[in-house]
């Protein structure tokens, strides 16, 4: 299945059974499977009903950040605003997203086949999450992903310090950019999927939601390799990754994040492709610390930042 680029519609090609296909089925093939395994409809909503109510308040959340990740993808790279209404709708308050506009991308690009993969997936993980969560689902929220003096980068920048007081970052104003912008957001996503996800004890549920953090934490070694090629032109690349990662770090309370720059250990150049805990795994964040990031805001907070009117769940308050 691929992301028609000019409606946003699923359309599954004669031939191809690529990545993207893939992901984008898995909203149908969880259903599917829920009624292979229960015949009757009765059933399958009750296998689905399995899901504890605060694992479907993280997943709300988690859904709550993919559509965030979806739109700033989908308008930066496909220059489409929004999917369709049946795939936003739900409970809480509605909001369509502020700001945001197509990069051009040079004719010879190695960037835009990166971007254009983890833009195309977006899709897919929205529509597995609504299929695992059924009726329980909560709508996008209002998103601020503009790159003006008021957008929630050009905040996030100049807490940083990428930025000067007085200074905008703009995300789609080059491809290098819209790369910075992806790894502030991308930052969050496979953090908090981990102990989400270590939470659901349900097989069913289990696999495809260890396949989304797989998938997010390619997607930020996809990113953090393309940044650190990047960066042998454009050093100053090494030097706003380290300070993303302060902020992020900062804000949350929970000193997990690092830049690109590679180290040297025992005399070997290592490369910052692949952030990890001391064992080696993704290091996580709570929701809570994920909203102190997105919100922009040290201690308790219920909006701002990329989500100006909230979050829509139950999980809506960053960490004191």
């Amino acid at each position: 299945m691929r992301e028609d680029a000019e409606t946003g519609t699923g359309i599954v090609p004669n031939q191809g059974t690529g990545l993207a296909r893939r992901h984008l089925l898995a909203g149908g093939m969880i259903g599917a499977s829920l009624l292979a395994l229960h015949p009757s409809g009765a059933s399958a909503q009750s296998q689905a009903s399995s899901l504890s109510s605060t694992s479907a308040d993280q997943l709300n959340f988690v859904l709550n950040i993919e559509y965030l990740l979806n739109q700033y993808y989908r308008i930066g790279v496909l220059n489409i605003a929004t999917l369709e209404a049946s795939r936003i709708s739900g409970s809480g308050t509605p909001g369509l997203p502020i700001g945001g506009r197509k990069v051009t991308f040079a004719a010879d690009s190695t960037i835009a086949p990166v971007i254009t993969e983890i833009a195309k997936q977006q899709g897919g993980h929205i529509d597995m999450l609504r299929a695992i969560l059924r009726t329980n689902i909560v709508a996008q929220p209002a998103m601020n992903i503009a790159g003006d003096e008021s957008g929630a980068f050009t905040q996030f920048a100049r807490y940083a310090g990428i930025v000067g007081p007085g200074e905008v970052f703009d995300p789609y104003a080059s491809e290098r950019n819209l790369l910075v912008g992806g790894y502030i957001l991308g930052e969050t996503m496979q953090r908090v999927l981990r102990p989400i996800v270590a939470a659901i004890t349900d097989p069913l549920l289990l696999e495809p939601l260890c396949g989304l953090l797989g998938t997010h934490a390619y997607y930020s070694g996809m990113l953090r390799e393309a940044l650190l090629r990047a960066a042998q032109d454009q050093p100053d690349l090494f030097d706003w990754t380290d300070k993303i990662a302060a902020a992020c770090n900062n804000l949350s309370g929970q000193p997990v994040a690092q830049g690109i720059r590679p180290t040297v250990i025992n005399g070997l150049a290592v490369a910052g492709d692949a952030p990890s805990d001391a064992g080696g795994a993704v290091a996580a964040r709570s929701p809570a610390q994920t909203l102190n990031i997105l919100y922009i805001a040290r201690g308790t907070a219920t909006a701002g930042g990329f989500f100006p009117a909230g979050v829509n769940g139950a999980i809506t308050t960053s960490a004191a």
